[in-house]
């Protein structure tokens, strides 16, 4: 049965190199061909000693990128690559199946013949949930959730559609206003970004009783404030300030806090997160959650956090 891969391309030059040429590339030519390696081990072995200035799980995750390019993928398996520059989404399916081409890209000899699709899917077509399981920091991946979601953008792009139905227009806008001011929230920096997150929770009528920033997040202990002034929940909540898709086991420590907590995590989660906690206890926020929050409760804000946040309002 055919696989879904996620392949990455980093810049705009290489983006287009790929479309051009109907390929798809990786990097590591120190290695050499990767099918002169018949085992894992054997293809380690060769990693640590081209590599061996690296850490090692940097030279297992050079090993394992290799081996999932160059063994795994099959002909008739579908690649999806994102361009960042232009927020969207590319579909292929691989023709032909690995070979190690220096003679074509000396840089990234490590190549898959792939007839890409011309149409691509804006990423505010993509469901949240899939744009963060897609946003990993792997090069390569298989894909193994929403493969029917994927297949069906795929299959809608290879039939012409550009799968919006007119009757949902308004809709679509909706989604697009929202899509587009995550990216704005995104792009805050992590001073700006926690100013934000302080004036929300104040403007829901929760109030900071304390307030600790470490490397890895801003940490706020809340509680909140009744219509009569009396405190009657308490909340702690994390903001998560690096850029990566949150896994079950970055946040696992904290469910043995003993209270309600709330996370916030610009990337959003993987599912493993979701499987894994009690959604009594543990609030999962995303960048679209956050956005809605911050749609519902904007006029209450502050100028400062007006002119952070730079919205105008729209009516549709």
């Amino acid at each position: 049965m055919p696989k879904i891969w996620m392949l990455k391309c980093l810049t705009d030059e290489m983006f287009s190199l790929w479309i051009k040429k109907g390929i798809g590339t990786l990097g590591f030519k120190e290695i050499g061909d990767a099918r002169d390696y018949e085992t894992k081990d054997s293809l380690l072995i060769r990693c640590d000693s081209v590599y061996a200035n690296e850490m090692p799980i940097k030279r297992i995750q050079i090993e394992s990128q290799l081996w999932k390019f160059c063994k795994e993928t099959s002909k008739k398996d579908m690649v999806i690559t994102y361009r960042e520059s232009k927020e969207q989404y590319y579909f292929g399916i691989i023709e032909e199946t690995y070979k190690y081409l220096p003679e074509i890209l000396e840089e990234e000899p490590n190549i898959l013949k792939i007839n890409w699709l011309e149409k691509c899917v804006p990423e505010n077509k993509i469901s949240t949930e899939i744009k963060n399981y897609l946003n990993t920091a792997a090069t390569i991946f298989q894909v193994i959730q929403f493969e029917d979601e994927l297949s069906n953008h795929y299959q809608a792009l290879n039939d012409g559609n550009d799968n919006i139905d007119e009757s949902n227009i308004v809709i679509q806008l909706v989604k697009d206003v929202y899509s587009h001011n995550e990216r704005l929230i995104k792009k805050l920096d992590n001073i700006e970004l926690l100013i934000v997150i302080r004036e929300l929770v104040k403007v829901m009528n929760y109030k900071i009783k304390n307030e600790i920033e470490d490397s890895l997040s801003y940490f706020l202990d809340l509680s909140f404030l009744t219509p009569i002034g009396t405190r009657s929940e308490s909340l702690k909540m994390f903001i998560v300030k690096d850029r990566e898709v949150m896994q079950f086991k970055d946040i696992e420590h904290l469910l043995t806090l003993g209270t309600r907590i709330a996370i916030f995590s610009v990337e959003g989660f993987a599912a493993s997160v979701a499987n894994n906690i009690n959604s009594e206890e543990v609030t999962l926020l995303d960048l679209h959650k956050i956005v809605i929050l911050i749609f519902k409760y904007y006029d209450n804000f502050s100028v400062e956090v007006k002119g952070i946040l730079n919205l105008k309002k729209v009516y549709i």
